[in-house]
């Protein structure tokens, strides 16, 4: 009986270095492990089902709308008396500047991902790089005229 055993655990161990040895030279390919349980085969008349294990994605298109709605929407009013800037969470900051410089000190109080509307500025040179810099920040900046004002 004790020569059994011993001959037993002798032979586990070869085969646990032969197939170590194996694995290491690459000879032994592994099979890949079970997926899933198995659905059982319909019956005759029976509906197909379609499982799936995640939700369904929607196309992208959908996705860049959701995402753009999940954007939030700060104001920034630019007028001759000086600057009012809406955030999102419905505070007001009052801006010293009246002119292109009220862009850059808008975006000290936004979040990255942020609309900034931007009424009462003319659009020109000097509006054009604080904006594009603002964009490249994070942020999507829409200017309207002093006439939409």
């Amino acid at each position: 009986m004790q020569f059994g055993l011993i001959v037993a655990g002798i032979g586990a161990i070869i085969a646990l270095v032969g197939r170590w040895l194996f694995r290491r030279w690459g000879l032994l390919v592994e099979s890949p492990p079970p997926k899933g349980p198995e659905r059982p085969p319909r019956r005759a008349g029976e509906e197909a089902r379609l499982e799936s294990q995640a939700p369904p994605r929607p196309p992208v298109a959908v996705q860049a709308v959701q995402e753009e709605h999940r954007r939030s929407v700060a104001r920034l009013e630019v007028g001759p008396s000086g600057s009012l800037l809406y955030l999102p969470d419905r505070r007001r900051v009052a801006l010293r500047h009246r002119d292109y410089r009220a862009l850059g000190e808008a975006g000290q109080y936004l979040l990255p991902r942020t609309i900034l509307l931007v009424q009462g500025l003319i659009l020109g040179e000097t509006a054009r790089t604080p904006s594009h810099l603002l964009g490249v920040m994070g942020f999507r900046v829409a200017v309207q005229g002093p006439k939409d004002f």
